[in-house]
């Protein structure tokens, strides 16, 4: 993923985070051009889902919550098919 594409993701998703909480708190949502093209249960789920659609790379996966500092999640390469 590009700095430009990261940090844009992460600015709407802080800039939104209230509305997003409300809405998806708990699960994993991954955010493109300043939209939610989804919300998943789990990180891989959301990973492997939003890659039949979109190239990786070019999205953020957040897990949804009120910290305001976001967590960095990794997808187990294990688990990867």
């Amino acid at each position: 993923m590009t700095t430009t594409v990261f940090s844009d993701a992460l600015k709407y998703y802080r800039a939104h985070q209230d509305e997003i909480v409300e809405k998806y708190n708990g699960q994993v949502v991954a955010i493109k051009d300043d939209k939610i093209l989804g919300a998943y249960e789990d990180l891989l789920t959301a990973c492997l889902e939003t890659e039949k659609t979109h190239e990786a790379g070019t999205f953020l996966l957040q897990r949804v919550s009120p910290d305001r500092e976001p967590r960095v999640e990794r997808v187990p390469r294990a688990r990867l098919p």
